[in-house]
C-alpha cells in the first residue's frame, strides 16, 4: 500500500503540482459527520488523507488540534470507529490514500499486528506516529513491511545531517517534513530557513518531502508547494470545521479545500522521477547501500542503555530527539566528572545538605512495633528533596549553554526549588501547573512568583501535574534551542529518569551511612511515597542491591482503588506509552489516559518513573496504596506525635509506616524518607475536612461516640430478645419504645455525619432481612398478622450496622481508633456477663440471668464476678486490638477499672429490668468518649 502512496506523488510532480494532504480529527466535530468529510476533501482536490486518531495528551499538537481531539473523545472516537469512518467511505466511492496520524499508546493498546492488518483490509495505506521515531519502532515497521503500509518518518529543523541520512534510509513512500520548531497550529508566515532545509534532506534522498506546521491559506499552499512535493494543511481545517454549522461542514471543507486547490501553479522545480514507483524503493535501498558501518553507528541516538527491562526509552517527536542526544552526551560528561561534583557539592550548605536522620521516638512508641527513623529531606531549603535535582540539572543546563529553564509542578515543591535555583544562579524561568493545582497550591505559587518566575497556569484536561508535563514539552518543543526542561521527577523520555535518579540519589547515599552509624545496622525496611518516584527512586537506588531490606513504595489511593478516582499507578494501572517513555499507566482498555485524583497534587499523576515499573515486575519493590482519608491520620499523627508537620505526599508514606511497624519486632527498623514539609498544605486540609474529617477525627465527639455506643448495644439487646421470644418470655413495652428511640438516634446521627450511603445501607437491609425474618418466622412467638416488632426491626439493623462496619473496615485495613474503644465497651459486657453466668451456675454460688425479667435478682456475689469478669474482658479485648490510644498499660487499667465500676454501680442503682440496657450503653458509651 506504501506504493500507492508512492504513485500519488509520482502523479502530482508529471503535473509538475505538490500532493495535496489534508490532517482532520477522526470524529470531529461530529462522528456522524466524519465520512461526508473525507468525501469533501477528495471533491476539492485533497490527493492525501491524514486521519487523526483522538489522544487524551498530544503533547506535539497545538491548541486547536488538542481541543478537536478532546470533543472527539467525548464523542467515544477510537480506532475501531476510525476504521469504520475509513471503510464506510469506501463503501461510498473514496479513492485517495488514507493514512492514520497520531500517537503510539492508542496503537499499542489496541495491538501493532492487528491495526497494521485491520487498516489494510479498509484500505489505509500507512501511518505517522508523531512520539515513535525510528529507534523505538522495529517491531512496529517490520509489522508495516510485511503488510505492506507505509511508516512515514518526521524531520525537523532540529534534526542533523547524520540523522536526516538514518531517516531516509527508513522511509519508504514520503518523509513528512516539520517546517518549524513547535507544535501543530496555523501561522501567519512560512519559515524563512525552509528552502535550505529541504536543500539539506534532499542531500541523502530522492524520496518525496511533504512539509506541515503553520500552512493556513493560498499564499502558504504555494510558497511551500514550490519547493516542497508535498503541503500539509490541519489546522486550518479543524479551524473551518469548527467554525461551521451542524449539517453544512462538508459543504465548508469543500469550500476552502477548492480555495487551496483551484489554479494550482505550474512548478518547473518539481522534477518527474521516472521508472515509475521502483525509482524511489530502489533510491532508498542505494542510501541503505551507501550507509557505512561508521554512519550506522552515528546515528544510533543512545549512548547509555535507555530502558529498565522493558520499560522506558525515548518516544518523543522528532523535534525533541537531537536536543536529547545533546543532553545524554553532557550528562555522561559530568557525571564521572569530579570537578562537576565538587561544584555540585559547594552548593551543600546552600541547599541545606546533608540532611539529618532523626529517631522518631514518639512515633514509635505509637505503633507500638518497629523503630522509626526519619529521613528529614524536608529540612532541606525549599522545604522539599526537589533541590536536589535542581540544583543538579541547573548546572547541567549552564554546561550546554541554556539560558532558559522551564519546569513542570504539581504540589508547587519542584516549582519552588527551580524558581529558587534560577533565581541563584540569574536564569529566565517559567513554570506549568495545572490550574487546579495553583488553586490548591497558591502559597507555593506566590513564592515561585516572589522569586521571579512566570507561572503559567494550565487549563486543559484535568488541571493537573498531567497537563503542565503537556504544556512544558510542547514549550520545549518549541524552544529547544535556548531551553532546557528541568523535568522534576524520575519520569519522561530518556535520559530523564537516569539524571533525576542521579542527583536524587544523595537521599540514599546519606541514609545508608547514617543508619549504620546511627543504628548500627542498615534498615530492615525503607518506605517513601511515589508520584513520578523521584524521592523514592533516590532512596531506593541505595539499598535495592540490598536483598534484606524490604523496600515498599506509598502511591496515592483518593477516595480508593476500587473507584476511578485514584492515582496508583503500579497498584491498579497497565503498561503503556505517556510522555515519552514505557511505563505503568492509568489508562482504559483504548489507551486514552484516565483523569486522576489525589488530595496530594505531587501525587496526582497518572504515570510513574519507567525505573518503579522494571522495579515492581522484577519484584524488588512492593507498592501499595493509601487512600485520602488514610494520608491525613498520617498527617495527624507526625504533626501530634513528633511535632512535624509533614507534606501531604509523604504523608501517604507515614500511614503505611505505622501500620507496617505494629506487625514487626522492636528490635528491627524502619526507614521512612520525609519528602518534604506541609506548610503547602495546611489550608488544602483544611479545605478537606468536612468530607474526610469523620473518617479520621469527628468534630462531635459526644454524638459520635453515642452513636457508636448504642450502634454495638443493638447487637446485645436484641439477641436478648431474640432469647426471650425463643423461649415464649414476655417483652417489655418500655424496651420495645427504646430500640426504637436508637435506632432513630442512629439515624440522624449517620444524616449529619452527611454518611448517606449508611442510611440507605441500613433501610434497605432492615426491609430485606425482615422480610426473611417474617418469612422463615424466626421469631415463635411473633404473630404475622401483627407485623413486624421492633425487635425484628432492630435486630436486622445492628446486623447491617455491623455487616457494613465490618465491610468498610475490611476495605480499608481496620483502620485502628476511637471505634475501637466503643466495641471493647460493648465486648466488655458481653464477655462479662457471659463468664459470671457461666461461673456462676457452675460454682453454684448464685443463679444469674442475663436480663432480669425473672423472680430472681443478681445477688452480691454477681455483682462481684460481673466486676471480675468485666475487668478481665475489657483487658483481653484492648490487648487483641491493641488500640494506638494506650501508650501505657496505666491506660489499660484506668479503662478497665472505669467499665467494671461503671457496671457495677449502674447494676446497683437501676430498676429491675432495666439494669441490663443502662450497663453497656453506659459502659461503651463512657469508653468511647473518653477515647477522645
Amino acid at each position: 500500500m506504501s506504493t500507492k502512496l508512492r504513485t500519488v506523488f509520482q502523479t502530482c510532480q508529471a503535473s509538475k503540482r505538490p500532493v495535496f494532504v489534508a490532517f482532520i480529527t477522526a470524529g470531529y466535530p461530529e462522528p456522524e459527520e466524519t465520512v461526508d468529510i473525507l468525501l469533501a476533501l477528495e471533491r476539492g482536490g485533497v490527493d492525501i488523507i491524514e486521519l487523526g486518531i483522538p489522544f487524551t495528551d498530544p503533547l506535539a499538537d497545538g491548541p486547536t488540534i488538542q481541543e478537536s481531539s478532546q470533543i472527539a473523545l467525548q464523542h467515544k472516537v477510537d480506532i475501531p470507529l476510525c476504521l469504520s469512518f475509513v471503510s464506510q467511505a469506501r463503501e461510498r466511492g473514496l479513492k485517495i490514500p488514507v493514512i492514520f496520524m497520531g500517537y503510539y499508546n492508542p496503537i499499542l493498546s489496541y495491538g501493532e499486528e492487528k491495526i497494521v492488518k485491520d487498516c489494510k483490509d479498509v484500505g489505509i495505506q500507512g501511518f505517522i506516529v508523531v512520539d515513535l521515531p525510528p529507534e523505538e519502532s522495529d517491531h512496529f515497521r517490520s509489522i508495516c513491511a510485511r503488510h505492506g503500509s507505509s511508516y512515514v518518518p518526521l524531520i525537523a529543523p532540529s534534526t542533523t545531517e547524520v540523522r536526516i541520512r538514518h531517516l531516509s534510509h527508513v522511509a519508504d513512500s514520503f518523509i513528512y517534513v516539520v517546517s518549524r520548531m513547535g507544535v501543530t497550529g496555523s501561522r501567519d508566515k512560512i519559515n524563512s530557513e525552509l528552502p535550505s532545509l529541504l536543500a539539506k534532506i534532499r542531500k541523502y534522498t530522492n524520496l518525496p518531502l511533504a512539509v506541515g506546521f503553520g500552512v493556513s491559506n493560498r499564499e502558504h499552499f504555494e510558497l511551500v508547494g514550490s519547493h516542497a512535493d508535498g503541503v500539509v494543511i490541519g489546522s486550518k481545517f479543524i479551524s473551518v470545521l469548527k467554525e461551521s454549522e451542524k449539517g453544512k461542514r462538508a459543504k465548508a471543507i469543500l469550500d476552502y479545500t477548492l480555495e487551496i486547490s483551484t489554479g494550482s501553479k505550474i512548478y518547473d522545480n518539481i522534477k518527474v522521477i521516472s521508472n515509475g514507483s521502483h525509482t524511489a524503493s530502489n533510491n532508498a535501498n542505494v542510501l541503505a547501500a551507501q550507509e557505512s558501518e561508521e554512519d550506522a553507528k552515528a546515528a544510533a541516538i543512545h549512548i547509555l542503555d535507555a530502558r529498565f527491562g522493558q520499560f522506558g526509552g525515548q518516544y518523543v517527536p522528532e523535534s525533541l530527539v537531537d536536543c536529547l542526544v545533546e543532553l545524554e552526551k553532557a550528562y555522561i560528561d559530568t557525571k564521572d566528572d569530579p570537578e562537576f561534583w565538587k561544584e555540585f557539592k559547594s552548593y551543600y550548605d546552600y541547599m541545606g545538605r546533608e540532611s539529618q536522620l532523626q529517631y522518631a521516638d514518639r512515633l514509635t512508641a505509637h505503633a507500638g512495633g518497629a523503630r522509626i527513623w526519619l529521613k528529614r529531606e524536608d529540612l532541606n531549603h525549599t522545604g522539599s528533596h526537589k533541590i536536589n535535582n535542581a540544583i543538579g540539572q541547573v548546572l547541567l543546563a549552564k554546561r550546554l549553554g541554556k539560558k532558559r529553564i522551564i519546569a513542570e509542578t504539581g504540589a508547587g515543591q519542584h516549582g519552588v526549588a527551580t524558581a529558587t535555583v534560577c533565581a541563584k544562579f540569574n536564569l529566565e524561568c517559567v513554570v506549568y501547573m495545572g490550574s487546579e493545582d495553583v488553586r490548591r497550591q497558591a502559597l507555593n505559587v506566590f513564592r515561585m512568583k516572589l522569586m521571579g518566575a512566570t507561572v503559567v497556569s494550565v487549563d486543559s484536561g484535568s488541571k493537573t501535574l498531567k497537563d503542565a508535563i503537556n504544556e512544558a514539552m510542547r514549550d520545549w518543543v518549541t524552544n529547544v534551542a535556548t531551553t532546557h526542561y528541568l523535568v522534576g521527577s524520575a519520569i519522561g523520555p530518556h535520559p530523564f529518569p537516569q539524571i533525576v535518579r542521579e542527583f536524587q540519589s544523595v537521599i540514599g547515599k546519606e541514609a545508608r551511612d547514617q543508619m549504620l552509624k546511627k543504628a548500627g545496622k542498615l534498615p530492615d525496611l525503607i518506605i517513601a511515597c511515589v508520584g513520578g518516584g523521584s524521592n523514592s527512586i533516590g532512596l531506593f537506588s541505595s539499598f535495592v542491591s540490598d536483598k534484606n531490606v524490604k523496600i515498599v513504595g506509598v502511591e496515592a489511593a483518593g477516595e480508593g482503588v476500587n473507584t476511578n478516582k485514584h492515582s496508583a499507578t503500579l497498584v491498579a494501572g497497565t503498561p503503556g506509552v505517556l510522555h515519552g517513555t514505557r511505563t505503568y499507566l492509568l489508562q482504559d482498555s483504548k489507551g486514552q489516559i484516565l483523569e486522576t485524583h489525589s488530595i496530594s497534587a505531587g501525587l496526582d499523576y497518572p504515570g510513574v518513573g519507567p525505573e518503579h515499573a522494571f522495579l515492581k515486575d522484577i519484584g524488588r519493590v512492593e507498592y501499595v496504596a493509601v487512600t485520602d482519608a488514610q494520608a491525613l491520620i498520617g498527617f495527624r499523627k507526625m504533626s501530634e506525635l513528633e511535632g512535624i508537620i509533614p507534606a501531604l505526599e509523604t504523608s501517604h508514606a507515614i500511614y503505611t509506616t505505622i501500620e507496617l511497624a505494629k506487625q514487626m519486632k522492636p528490635d528491627q527498623d524502619i526507614l521512612l524518607n520525609v519528602s518534604g514539609r506541609g506548610d503547602k498544605d495546611v489550608e488544602s486540609v483544611a479545605e478537606n475536612l468536612p468530607k474526610l474529617g469523620p473518617q479520621i477525627a469527628p468534630t462531635n465527639v459526644t454524638l459520635y461516640a453515642l452513636a457508636v455506643s448504642y450502634s454495638y448495644t443493638f447487637l446485645l439487646l436484641i439477641s436478648v430478645e431474640l432469647y426471650q421470644r425463643s423461649t415464649g418470655t414476655s417483652v417489655n413495652l418500655t424496651r420495645k419504645i427504646i430500640h426504637l428511640g436508637a435506632g432513630t438516634y442512629i439515624l440522624v446521627t449517620l444524616y449529619l455525619f452527611e454518611q448517606w450511603q449508611w442510611v440507605v445501607f441500613l433501610t434497605g437491609s432492615f426491609v430485606v432481612l425482615n422480610a426473611i425474618f417474617r418469612y422463615i418466622k424466626l421469631f415463635k412467638s411473633m404473630d404475622p398478622q401483627q407485623g413486624a416488632t421492633s425487635g425484628t426491626v432492630f435486630f436486622a439493623f445492628s446486623c447491617a450496622f455491623l455487616l457494613g462496619w465490618f465491610h468498610q473496615g475490611w476495605e480499608e485495613g481496620f483502620p485502628r481508633g476511637r471505634e475501637y474503644l466503643a466495641i471493647a465497651g460493648i465486648m466488655s459486657m458481653t464477655y462479662g456477663d457471659a463468664f459470671a453466668a457461666i461461673i456462676g451456675k457452675r460454682y453454684g454460688r448464685h443463679e444469674y440471668q442475663v436480663i432480669g425479667d425473672g423472680d430472681s435478682r443478681r445477688t452480691l456475689e454477681g455483682s462481684q464476678a460481673n466486676f471480675l469478669f468485666s475487668f478481665l474482658a475489657v483487658s483481653i479485648t484492648w490487648m487483641i486490638m491493641s488500640p494506638p490510644e494506650l501508650s501505657n498499660y496505666w491506660d489499660l487499667i484506668y479503662g478497665s477499672v472505669i467499665s467494671a465500676v461503671l457496671s457495677t454501680a449502674l447494676e446497683a442503682i437501676s430498676p429491675r429490668g432495666t439494669d441490663n440496657l443502662l450497663v453497656p450503653i453506659g459502659v461503651s458509651f463512657t469508653l468511647s468518649w473518653l477515647g477522645y
